[in-house]
């Protein structure tokens, strides 16, 4: 996907698809799930990408056109907020406003990047956002962590900011380079997770494909790390599938 060859439909193209797949995973969860509540099943991992995405800006040493082009691309994570924005309103039960601010601090970072101003406070609100999502579901009486587990959220996140790095034709070999091990750590760490939060009388065959991912998705991780090879879009693509699709098949545990 290199800058000569794109042309700007397509960079909008292959930004925006990302996010279409997660309110198309959003939606099938609600279809299907006994429990529906007013915030995203990746809303901590947007915010993860944002916080990613503000680092860049900050500290990366890149020029002016794979900024700009990384704005454009970050754009979308505005869409998502203003979507959940509007669902949360919607959805809302009680006086639990939480919801609410979830989204409103997570268009407020959107906007942060789109104007590259104030990007120190965009990661403090981002941080917030993650702290105000957390609370949200703690205050629920009883929380499905498994579906809105945040570790699974960050590994969703971390793939989705590469993916971001790609469309933009950003050139930090050293900080995309990185990213990998955070997947292979972030996977390591949802498989403790989840087995912390495993309950009896489980559903075998999903919970056992939903560790066969974590094995996919190790093995895909190794092989570009061992054979030096760069992440490229399709590959981040279905890393991003089977990352994203993970509350999915949590839901299928006790059904």
């Amino acid at each position: 996907m290199s800058e000569e060859k794109t042309s700007p439909f397509l960079t909008a193209l292959w930004s925006a698809l990302p996010i279409i797949l997660l309110f198309l995973l959003d939606y099938y969860g609600f279809i299907i799930g006994k429990q529906t509540y007013p915030v995203s099943q990746f809303g901590a991992g947007i915010f993860v990408t944002e916080i990613l995405a503000l680092i860049v800006f900050i500290k990366g040493q890149i020029c002016n056109g794979q900024r700009t082009r990384l704005i454009k691309a970050n754009r979308y994570l505005g869409v998502f907020w203003l979507v959940w924005l509007a669902l949360s309103c919607w959805m809302l039960q009680g006086e639990n406003l939480l919801p609410v601010g979830v989204a409103v601090l997570g268009f407020m970072v959107s906007l942060i990047i789109r104007f590259r101003q104030f990007l120190t406070v965009g990661i403090w609100l981002s941080a917030l956002g993650i702290i105000t999502y957390l609370g949200y579901l703690l205050s629920l009486d009883s929380p499905d962590w498994l579906r809105y587990n945040p570790v699974a959220q960050a590994l969703a996140g971390v793939i989705l900011l590469n993916i971001l790095l790609v469309v933009s034709s950003n050139r930090l070999q050293g900080f995309m380079a990185l990213l990998p091990f955070a997947m292979a750590i972030l996977l390591a760490v949802n498989l403790i997770f989840t087995l912390t939060a495993l309950k009896a009388e489980l559903n075998v065959y999903p919970v056992l494909f939903y560790f066969l991912l974590h094995l996919v998705m190790m093995g895909i991780v190794a092989l570009h790390v061992l054979r030096k090879i760069k992440f490229e879009y399709n590959a981040l693509m279905i890393m991003l599938f089977m990352a994203a699709s993970l509350p999915i098949w949590t839901i299928f545990f006790t059904l």
